[in-house]
């Protein structure tokens, strides 16, 4: 059964208790110069200086190249084949909606995650998630809350989001993610490997292989590994198995 802890910032802060190095908050990355004579320069958004060894950019390849001074051709090539599109996530309580496109059995299952395929378009697709399972704290509450992605605002006139009343949505949420599209396969996964650990820096996140919380993770972990902490999971063989077919793809 898969679930969400329901204060989860509370999981981070009890991890950050026990580490030794200095975190901080609240400081924007403006520019990062791996070519300064005393090491890796990063500079925040009020102009303050950070000297380091060694960088590992947690954010997205569009964010790298943006924010890096001295970022060479071959890795402005590599990471910018990585496209983005701007998506919308509608949280709502519109249970007509939901039966109307999902094959939906609240009395016998327990679906969480939901998708559909564009019956006019096969290459399209919506998901959507059931809250009121996937939170423990919401399953004995009514009405359900349900969530529903749309993809690409530029292809949004064939969306189904006007047919959410608008009367049930709670929250509506655009964010920016990476595309599946066959030229990330192409054009970036298998030549990220040329520049992990370039200029001493390394990347890590989702686009490193696909939009997963799993990769994001993992990637981390390799990122960290490379430059030389443990992996924490020697001992469970699934958990060492993804992360060994990780590293050998990305590093």
């Amino acid at each position: 059964e898969m679930f969400s802890f329901q204060k989860l910032s509370n999981i981070y802060e009890k991890l950050s208790e026990s580490m030794e190095n200095s975190i901080f908050l609240g400081r924007c990355v403006e520019t990062v110069n791996r070519s300064a004579d005393n090491g890796i320069e990063v500079v925040d958004d009020k102009g303050k200086t950070e000297i380091f060894d060694r960088i590992i950019y947690a954010c997205d390849a569009e964010t790298v190249i943006k924010i890096t001074t001295d970022i060479s051709w071959l890795e402005k090539k590599i990471l910018g084949s990585v496209k983005y599109f701007d998506d919308v996530t509608v949280t709502h309580t519109d249970e007509e909606y939901m039966k109307k496109y999902y094959d939906i059995d609240f009395e016998n299952r327990k679906d969480q995650y939901l998708i559909k395929t564009d019956v006019n378009n096969r290459k399209k697709i919506e998901m959507s998630f059931n809250l009121s399972f996937y939170q423990p704290q919401l399953q004995a509450k009514e009405p359900k809350i349900f969530q529903t992605i749309f993809l690409n605002e530029n292809e949004s006139a064939e969306w189904t989001k006007g047919e959410i009343k608008k009367e049930e949505i709670v929250l509506e949420k655009w964010w920016h993610q990476m595309s599946h599209g066959w030229t990330h396969y192409a054009f970036f996964v298998p030549f990220q490997r040329l520049i992990q650990g370039k200029y001493n820096s390394y990347i890590a996140g989702s686009y490193t292989l696909v939009n997963t919380h799993e990769i994001a993770t993992i990637s981390g972990f390799a990122a960290a590994a490379a430059l030389g902490a443990p992996y924490p999971f020697p001992d469970d063989p699934l958990a060492k198995k993804q992360f060994d077919t990780f590293c050998n793809i990305s590093h």
